[in-house]
């Protein structure tokens, strides 16, 4: 199993990861960055389920935009390529998670993920 269908299987809740794998996505054994990027992705997908509409026949309605808040202290961490890597990431993993709960048309022309520091 590779390491992308890890995450897409942990995304959906799955709960059973193979640890085989070159890189653990396990929160217990995982890098600090891979464990953060998954976590958001799973927080993002469970908003987006929770808020998703579909009309008997029209096509499934899914939030496009969503805002990730940092602190101070994962804004400083999270820059430059760093950030914009994790931010493609995660429009990947939501735009096909997207995908994966309507069996019917999406009507969804775009995922926006927007990231801003923490107001203090």
């Amino acid at each position: 199993m590779s390491w992308l269908e890890n995450i897409r299987r942990w995304i959906d809740g799955d709960g059973t990861i193979d640890s085989g794998n070159s890189l653990s996505v396990n929160p217990a054994v995982g890098r600090k960055g891979d464990v953060f990027a998954v976590q958001v992705a799973q927080e993002i997908a469970r908003v987006m389920e929770q808020e998703m509409f579909s009309p008997p026949g029209g096509p499934a309605n899914v939030p496009p935009r969503y805002i990730l808040y940092l602190s101070n202290r994962l804004n400083r961490r999270w820059v430059g390529q760093k950030r914009k890597l994790l931010l493609a990431w995660i429009t990947a993993q939501i735009s096909n998670r997207a995908s994966q709960l309507t069996a019917r048309q999406l009507a969804m022309r775009a995922l926006h993920i927007e990231i801003r520091t923490e107001l203090r």
